[in-house]
């Protein structure tokens, strides 16, 4: 059609696909203020998914930002999503713990079953809610981007 041959011939680009870092705090915990962090390349789907998955064997880390004061549970080896100044050649190691601090590690299937607070609460009522917004686990998780949990 008319329209087809003239969206061929658009100039078409490369472009960088949406990804964002979020927070989901962490609920029914003894200890307050402790939350997951989550990355995705799919930002539209956060109000509609309902579990959190993470790597069963996989190593996750709680630390304490200096910074904000909060804690946040990632997989070890992705704590350069969130501070991406550590890969740099220039970062000095030395001010790592001006940072963040480690507080506790855990391996992915311990964090089954941790219940989280939706960013959206569009399910809160439904009959099954009770089942949702909770860690799961699955070997499709992987440490090579992210944070080590998907959101899903």
């Amino acid at each position: 059609t008319p329209i087809s041959n003239f969206e061929a011939g658009l100039n078409y680009k490369d472009v960088r696909d949406p990804a964002v870092v979020v927070s989901f705090p962490v609920v029914g915990m003894e200890e307050e203020g402790v939350n997951l962090v989550a990355w995705t390349t799919t930002p539209w789907t956060l109000p509609s998914n309902l579990a959190l998955c993470v790597h069963p064997t996989l190593e996750y880390i709680q630390i304490l930002d200096k910074k904000s004061g909060k804690r946040y549970v990632l997989a070890k080896s992705r704590v350069s999503q969130l501070y991406p100044q550590i890969k740099s050649k220039k970062f000095k190691k030395e001010t790592l713990p001006d940072i963040y601090t480690v507080e506790k590690t855990f391996v992915g299937k311990d964090l089954v079953g941790w219940k989280y607070q939706p960013l959206f609460d569009f399910f809160a009522n439904e009959p099954d809610s009770p089942q949702y917004f909770r860690v799961l686990s699955d070997t499709y998780v992987t440490d090579d981007s992210g944070t080590g949990i998907v959101h899903q």
